[in-house]
């Protein structure tokens, strides 16, 4: 943990270091595409030191869940304005004017998003296509995020929800389990479908009407 919080420390130093050589030097021919480059991986950073200290609080505590009545639409869309999407990343939202509000813990939902949303993110390094959908099924809503990126090896599917097992290079490896955690803490269900070369899917089904 202390290894993956300290790297984004040392890009951050390195970019704010290029930009204070910049104004101490007074440069003028540096163009604005360049600061916002530098900027942009700043921003790039943060989120990710973010995401692992978010994801050691959720795994760590054992907060109670304050329920209210929460628009699903809404907190995905704002999950989708949170999330640093690359200009190579496509986003295709469906999601169902109709839906009904549920019964659940808008905090811990919007984890859920946040973490499912930034792995497709992060499995389409090259760019591609972030899909999120969702629907009214009887008594549940469902909600559909998938990629197009790399996919995950069929070896890896049985561990994925374990805690510290991670398939990338940066990342502690929390993210899968606390939302496994999390969803099942409002009596709902995690499944994944993925194909090497071609992208994943997770599907997320949970009630409209918490009891117990």
């Amino acid at each position: 943990v202390a290894h993956e919080l300290r790297n984004p420390l040392m890009v951050m130093r390195n970019a704010l270091y290029y930009l204070d050589r910049i104004v101490s030097q007074g440069n003028a021919i540096v163009s604005a595409d360049i600061l916002r480059r530098y900027l942009h991986i700043i921003d790039g950073e943060i989120d990710r030191q973010t995401k692992i200290i978010n994801d050691l609080l959720f795994f760590s505590r054992n907060r109670p869940r304050q329920l209210t009545d929460v628009d699903l639409n809404a907190i995905i869309s704002e999950t989708l304005m949170r999330v640093t999407m690359p200009e190579s990343v496509e986003v295709h939202r469906d999601l169902d004017a109709s839906l009904p509000t549920i019964r659940a813990d808008a905090d811990h939902l919007q984890q859920v998003f946040v973490n499912l949303i930034t792995n497709a993110v992060q499995a389409m390094p090259e760019g591609g296509v972030l899909s999120v959908r969702t629907r009214k099924d009887g008594a549940d809503v469902v909600i559909w995020v998938a990629d197009t990126g790399a996919g995950i090896p069929e070896e890896a599917m049985p561990n994925l929800f374990q805690p510290f097992f991670t398939t990338k290079e940066k990342g502690i490896g929390l993210g899968l389990s606390v939302t496994r955690s999390l969803v099942e803490g409002h009596r709902g269900t995690i499944n994944v479908e993925s194909h090497v070369g071609q992208g994943t899917t997770f599907t997320v089904r949970l009630p409209v009407e918490l009891v117990g």
